[in-house]
């Protein structure tokens, strides 16, 4: 309750605002703001996967964003790589990874719903399973700076997805 208090909209709230597009700065800023929180619960021993990673919660508050509602989190066996089958199914399904339809997956999915949420930032829409790849062109072709992160971030295959430092580490350096 206190971080909603301190932090007074989400991302989805600012992307929906067909006033405000998103700049490539303010981007980077939420970006790198939300990776610095995936390796932050990725790096715990046993890692701590998200599982809903999405624009309704990543909150917003002057230049900063925050990673919101563990609700869906869980704690991972003894390394982020450890496959896990859960009994529920993680998050909106907009933003999840194809694995999690198999109920065996890692850290990976919070990286690839990073993905789609960079995408959403770039391209300024809402993301649709059926629309990803086209969505992935406009993102990379809005900011083709981020067609990189953003192709790599949303591969089908979990292993060939970058960890959330490597993908805190460029977004430093786009910066």
């Amino acid at each position: 309750t206190i971080l909603t208090e301190l932090m007074p909209c989400s991302l989805y709230q600012v992307l929906e605002d067909d006033i405000h597009r998103l700049s490539l700065p303010e981007i980077l800023d939420v970006a790198t703001d939300v990776a610095a929180g995936l390796d932050y619960l990725h790096s715990h021993s046993p890692a701590i996967v998200h599982r809903d990673i999405s624009s309704k919660n990543i909150l917003l508050g002057g230049n900063r964003a925050k990673i919101a509602d563990l609700g869906q989190a869980k704690i991972f066996g003894s390394s982020s790589s450890v496959l896990s089958r859960q009994t529920s199914l993680p998050g909106a399904m907009a933003y999840s990874a194809p694995e999690v339809l198999t109920g065996k997956y890692s850290a990976k999915i919070d990286i690839f719903s990073f993905g789609v949420l960079l995408a959403q930032m770039a391209s300024g829409e809402y993301p649709r399973i059926d629309r990803r790849e086209e969505q992935m062109f406009n993102a990379s072709t809005k900011h083709a700076s981020l067609e990189t992160l953003v192709t790599k971030s949303m591969s089908y295959q979990p292993e060939e997805r970058p960890t959330a430092r490597d993908i805190y580490s460029a977004l430093t350096a786009l910066r």
